[in-house]
C-alpha cells in the first residue's frame, strides 16, 4: 500500500551546483596552504576548510533521502539494485581513473611521502573499499596522498546502509512520517556521541569516526523528508540566505578542526545552516543567468573530479620547486587540479553517466535519476 499523500518532486536545482562549487572551493582551500607553508594568512584560509566536507553531507543527505522517499511513494518499495549499480557508476570509474594515476606517479617518485610502497598501495585500496576514514585514523602517515578520501569512504558507507534502513522503517508502517522522528532521534544521539568521543579519545577521531560526522547526512536526510511531504515552508524569506551566510562566515572565523567549539557545537551550527540553505535554494528554483554563477555551476558539476585529485595534485606539487614561491605554486596547483578534473569529467564521468541513462532508459521515471553530492 502506498502513501497517498502527494510529494513535492525534487526537480533540477542549477543553484545547487553553486553550493557544490562553494563546498569544493573549502575543500580545496584547506589544503592548497601546504604549497605555501610561509604565507602569512594561511591559517585563517585554511583553519575551517573542513567543513565544506559537511555542507557535501548534508547535500547527500538531502539528495539521496529524496531519491529514495520519492520511489517509495511510487513504487511501494525500493529498488536496491537499481540504487547501488547507480551509485557506483557514478562513483567507481572516476576513482579508480585517479587511483591508476596516481598509482603510476607514486611509482615514477619513489612511493611518496615516506618512500613505502606497502602504504601507498594500502592506502590505494582503503580507497576503493571506501574504509579511508578509519585508515587515517588508524596511521594518518599511511594514509598519504590520499588522506582526503576519508570523507569519501564515510558517504559510500551511508549510500550503503542507508538505503535499507529506510527500507525497514517503511516496512514497520506504511506511513513515511515514521522516518521523522526516527531521524531527529538518530541526529540527537550523533551529536551527543560526537561530544563524548571528543573528550574520550581526541579530536582526531571526532573528526575522521563516521559514527562522529554522520549526522550532517541524516540531517540532509531529515530535511529531505520533511521537504517531500511538504511539510517545509512553500517559500523561506528571502533574508534566509544572508542569515546563513553571515552564520557560515562566523564559523569559517572560529571553528577549527582540532578545537573543542568544533565538537561541541560548531559542526552542528554549520550543518543545520547547510540544510537551512539548501531547503532556500530548493524552494527557490531559478536559472542561472550572471556569468559568474554559470561559472560556479560548472566548477559544481566537476566537484567530484576536483575532490579526488585535489590532494594528490597538491602534495605532487609540495615537492617540486621553491616552497617561497607560494603564489606560483598556488597557480600551478590551480591549474593542475583544472586540467585533471577536466580530463575526469571529459573523458571518464561523463561516458559513465551516459552508460547508466541508457541502462536505465527502458522503464525510466522520474525517480530513476537519481540527484547527488557528487
Amino acid at each position: 500500500m502506498h502513501d497517498p499523500a502527494p510529494l513535492r518532486r525534487l526537480v533540477h536545482v542549477p543553484a545547487l551546483d553553486i553550493l557544490r562549487a562553494f563546498a569544493v572551493s573549502l575543500v580545496v582551500m584547506s589544503h592548497i596552504w601546504v604549497v605555501a607553508p610561509y604565507f602569512y594568512y594561511r591559517e585563517i584560509f585554511s583553519q575551517a576548510g573542513f567543513l565544506g566536507v559537511d555542507l557535501f553531507f548534508v547535500l547527500s543527505g538531502f539528495l539521496i533521502t529524496a531519491l529514495l522517499v520519492q520511489e517509495h511513494h511510487d513504487r511501494g518499495r525500493i529498488r536496491f539494485g537499481r540504487f547501488y549499480l547507480r551509485r557506483a557508476v557514478r562513483l567507481l570509474p572516476a576513482l579508480i581513473a585517479m587511483l591508476s594515476g596516481y598509482l603510476l606517479y607514486a611509482w615514477l617518485a619513489g612511493w611518496p611521502p615516506l618512500g613505502n610502497r606497502s602504504w601507498v598501495v594500502g592506502s590505494a585500496g582503503a580507497t576503493v573499499v571506501f574504509a579511508m576514514n578509519w585508515r587515517t585514523l588508524w596511521n594518518p602517515l599511511a594514509a598519504g596522498d590520499l588522506v582526503a578520501m576519508w570523507s569519501l569512504a564515510i558517504e559510500a558507507q551511508f549510500y550503503l546502509v542507508w538505503p535499507v534502513i529506510l527500507s525497514v522503517i517503511f516496512g514497520i508502517r506504511r506511513n513515511v512520517r515514521l522516518v521523522i522522528p526516527a531521524l531527529a532521534g538518530l541526529i540527537i544521539a550523533v551529536t551527543a556521541w560526537r561530544v563524548l568521543v571528543y573528550h574520550w579519545w581526541g579530536w582526531e577521531a571526532a573528526y575522521l569516526r563516521t559514527d562522529t560526522r554522520v549526522d550532517g547526512l541524516l540531517i540532509g536526510a531529515l530535511t529531505a523528508t520533511l521537504f517531500v511531504r511538504g511539510l517545509t515552508p512553500a517559500r523561506l524569506p528571502r533574508w534566509t540566505p544572508w542569515v546563513v551566510g553571515a552564520t557560515w562566515f562566523g564559523l569559517m572565523l572560529t571553528v577549527k578542526a582540532d578545537g573543542s567549539f568544533a565538537y561541541q557545537g560548531g559542526i552542528t551550527l554549520w550543518i543545520v545552516a547547510s540544510a537551512i540553505m539548501i531547503l532556500y535554494v530548493v524552494s527557490h528554483p531559478r536559472p542561472l543567468r550572471s556569468w559568474p554563477a554559470r561559472g560556479a555551476e560548472i566548477i559544481g558539476k566537476g566537484s567530484y573530479a576536483i575532490y579526488l585529485w585535489q590532494v594528490p595534485v597538491i602534495y605532487a606539487v609540495s615537492r617540486q620547486g621553491n616552497p617561497n614561491a607560494s603564489v606560483r605554486r598556488i597557480i600551478l596547483c590551480l591549474v593542475g587540479i583544472a586540467i585533471t578534473a577536466t580530463l575526469s569529467w571529459f573523458l571518464v564521468e561523463q561516458p559513465a553517466q551516459r552508460f547508466a541513462r541508457r541502462f536505465g532508459a527502458r522503464g525510466a521515471s522520474s525517480v530513476d535519476s537519481p540527484p547527488s553530492a557528487f
